[in-house]
């Protein structure tokens, strides 16, 4: 869950002008507001132009992100919003990801390894998925998931006679196994900090120009 709390001496002093009118509150509502419709408006936008890079069927990460972006709340000296897509603050801050922390889909026990898709099938899928993986170790750590040999027959005709001829292949791989990544941060994942502030700015300062002059028509 990502939090986003903006403040800059611009936006308090405009908050300071609010509150002498008793809509302190409110005018931060409404830049919080303003900031949490841009950053819903930023990861659709980022849901269109990132594409799966296995080439598999989307799952469409960032317009569920931009679904989970929740209503501004009040909090001591203004308002805030979060986002509550899980995973979303790992793809922003980065960090290290290792297992043993969540439960395995197959044996719903502490997961040994990190299942990382090997091929577009795979992708925004778990090994629970499949039921025809088999797990083939490495020599030096971690390994790989594969689907199970895949035998075929093919009848040959020789003559009056029709031999069978059984060919056997190597299955695929489905997911890399690994104890542990490290995962770079992107910070275009939100919309630049100073942006975000600079709307948050004109959401409140429109709120208080139309309560002004909404007073001094009555």
């Amino acid at each position: 869950m990502i939090s986003i709390h903006l403040q800059t001496r611009a936006l308090d002093g405009l908050l300071q002008t609010a509150g002498k009118l008793g809509r302190g509150a409110d005018a931060a509502l409404a830049g919080a507001r303003a900031a949490a419709s841009l950053t819903r408006r930023h990861l659709l936008a980022l849901d269109i132009s990132a594409p799966n890079r296995l080439g598999g069927p989307r799952t469409h990460f960032y317009a569920a992100a931009a679904q989970s972006v929740q209503e501004p709340a009040q909090e001591d000296g203004g308002a805030s919003f979060t986002i509550t897509k899980t995973g979303l603050a790992q793809r922003r801050f980065g960090g290290p990801i290792e297992a043993g922390k969540g439960t395995s889909s197959v044996t719903r026990r502490l997961t040994q390894y990190l299942s990382i898709p090997a091929r577009a099938e795979a992708h925004g899928k778990v090994p629970g998925d499949f039921d025809n993986l088999v797990f083939i170790p490495n020599r030096y750590g971690g390994g790989r998931l594969v689907e199970k040999l895949r035998t075929s027959t093919l009848l040959i005709s020789r003559g009056n006679r029709s031999n069978p001829s059984t060919n056997t292949a190597d299955g695929l791989v489905m997911f890399w196994l690994v104890t542990g990544v490290h995962q770079e941060p992107d910070p275009k994942v939100l919309p630049d900090e100073a942006v975000l502030a600079g709307v948050a700015l004109e959401g409140a300062d429109n709120y208080l120009s139309q309560l002004l002059q909404t007073r001094r028509e009555n």
